[in-house]
């Protein structure tokens, strides 16, 4: 028994209850997701791709690529390649455990979302004053709503530069930065804009 991480199973029991009962992982399985991706919580992460890999492993549906995205990967082991074919993580330790072994693994930081915050809080009048060239400075306490406000500034402010009304839908649509990339996107953006606007 782990006393120190012992809340993180009991709240994670408790959620894998009500997905068995919602045959959530059946679901997935039925829905033939090309890839899964889990994020954190490694217990319940481990715990739901057993439940997923009981179907494929009784079914005739090709197994998606198996994703985790975490802080660390220092302590995966063979074994963990039977949940997860691939590890992102955003704390750069990086130590082969006994044999040499690593576990395939990707370093990507947290760039991203440093650079979202950024650039969010700087459109906002009345936080620009938070951000400086290196730093962001975030409230403890009352970070979830200050973000959500700025979030809810920026979204007004680009309906009201473009003359979108407040119930219309908007799409945004990111296909890439070259040629190529526009070409091979395009018709899967149109596909699911498609779909989204039909369903």
């Amino acid at each position: 028994l782990n006393w120190i991480n012992i809340h993180y199973k009991r709240n994670a029991d408790g959620v894998l209850t009500l997905l068995d009962k919602s045959e959530f992982f059946k679901k997935v399985y039925r829905h033939r997701p090309s890839a899964i991706i889990s994020l954190d919580n490694e217990y319940f992460s481990i715990e739901a791709m057993k439940r997923i890999n009981k179907f494929y492993d009784h079914g005739s549906v090709p197994k998606p690529a198996k994703h985790y995205y975490n802080r660390f990967v220092r302590d995966f082991r063979q074994w963990h390649e039977e949940y997860f074919d691939y590890m992102h993580y955003t704390i750069p330790m990086r130590t082969a455990v006994p044999g040499g072994y690593f576990f395939p693994a990707q370093y990507v930081g947290q760039h991203g979302v440093y650079d979202a915050l950024r650039h969010l809080m700087a459109q906002d009048p009345e936080k620009k004053h938070l951000v400086s060239d290196h730093t962001i400075s975030l409230s403890n306490r009352h970070f979830a709503g200050d973000i959500d406000a700025s979030i809810q500034k920026a979204r007004r402010a680009f309906r009201e530069k473009h003359s979108i009304g407040e119930y219309d839908t908007v799409i945004f649509v990111s296909p890439g930065n070259e040629k190529n990339e526009v070409q091979f996107s395009f018709e899967s953006t149109r596909r699911g804009v498609e779909e989204f606007l039909l369903k």
